[in-house]
């Protein structure tokens, strides 16, 4: 229940940035969209870029406090990174973020962003271990 209050804490008050090869003027979905498919280029009008785009519009209205799209795509890639350290398994970053938007269909009552991505990421350590 600590490492719980513990990532909470730390998603709420910590600034989490995207690596600096991204370029501050581009979306988050294509930040998002260059992060999953690297080391390969992906052009402008890739399908994952729209697919990260619903994924973020959708999460944020499944969510009580509609968090931007860079807070989110941050937030989600911070707890994929940090599942990837921990379990030492590649983690698809679509994937991930897939299962997160299912995990908050799922849900009859909206939860805060910041706790449905800690849930999501325990639920889907336990499924590592």
């Amino acid at each position: 229940m600590m490492k719980v209050i513990a990532l909470l804490a730390l998603l709420t008050f910590v600034t989490i940035s995207f690596p600096k090869f991204c370029l501050a003027e581009e979306t988050t979905e294509y930040m998002l969209a260059v992060l999953n498919a690297h080391p390969k280029i992906i052009e402008r009008d890739d399908i994952t870029i729209t697919r990260f785009r619903y994924l973020l519009q959708n999460i944020r209205s499944n969510t009580k406090d509609k968090p931007t799209d860079k807070g989110m795509g941050s937030a989600i890639l911070y707890m994929r990174d940090e599942l990837q350290k921990k379990y030492g398994v590649k983690i698809n970053l679509l994937e991930f973020t897939e299962g997160l938007n299912k995990f908050l269909n799922d849900r009859t009552i909206k939860p805060v962003f910041t706790e449905a991505l800690t849930w999501y990421a325990l639920f889907y350590s336990k499924t590592l271990e």
